[in-house]
């Protein structure tokens, strides 16, 4: 059996009793390259304008299906924490959601007064754009083997932060291509997002 990274295999093995003798490590590798390498300005103009937003905001990325697995929670919660700081970012979340998951999220936004802050474009066609646009990618996931969303961002050199034990995912960031930060500790999380859109 084939996995993506040690801490995946390791945790099969242990709900399994699968002998580590039938199991190896082989990373993932990009499905494909981001079509707008080397044209960030572009892509960043072109995200703004297809969200309306103004050129100068800074934009915070999660990409995949919005549920609490996802940590669509986590995402808002570190984001509001953020905007104490920085009132010039808006929060983009691509992809589909659960339904349930997604009302808590917008009952939480609405009571904080700044869903203003937080778009929800659903799922689009060619994440590209978003990838190479953006400024910041939250990798909120509670349990995520090894998310390729994780691989299209640094190959946007965008930045990525996620939360230590999350999943094989974090072996890559560990090795100096992202910040880590203690498991599902939104103030950890916000505060290193805030440090790199400083930075």
């Amino acid at each position: 059996v084939v996995f993506p990274a040690t801490m995946v295999r390791e945790r099969f093995c242990e709900l399994t009793d699968m002998p580590r003798s039938k199991a190896l490590v082989r990373p993932q590798g990009l499905l494909a390259p981001n079509r707008f390498k080397g044209r960030r300005d572009r892509a960043r103009r072109e995200l703004r304008a297809r969200l309306g937003l103004p050129e100068a905001t800074a934009i915070v990325l999660a990409v995949g299906y919005a549920d609490h697995r996802k940590g669509l929670d986590l995402f808002i919660e570190a984001g509001l924490r953020i905007l104490d700081r920085r009132p010039d970012l808006a929060f983009v979340w691509v992809g589909h959601h659960d339904v349930d998951t997604f009302s808590k999220a917008q009952a939480r936004l609405t009571a904080t007064g700044r869903g203003a802050a937080f778009l929800f474009p659903g799922l689009v066609e060619g994440s590209d754009l978003f990838f190479a646009g953006s400024d910041l990618y939250l990798m909120t996931s509670r349990e995520d083997p090894f998310p390729l969303v994780v691989l299209d961002a640094l190959e946007a050199e965008l930045p990525v932060v996620g939360f230590q034990g999350a999943g094989g995912f974090t072996e890559l960031l560990a090795r100096g291509c992202g910040v880590l930060v203690p498991y599902l500790d939104v103030a950890a999380m916000a505060d290193a997002a805030d440090r790199l859109l400083t930075d």
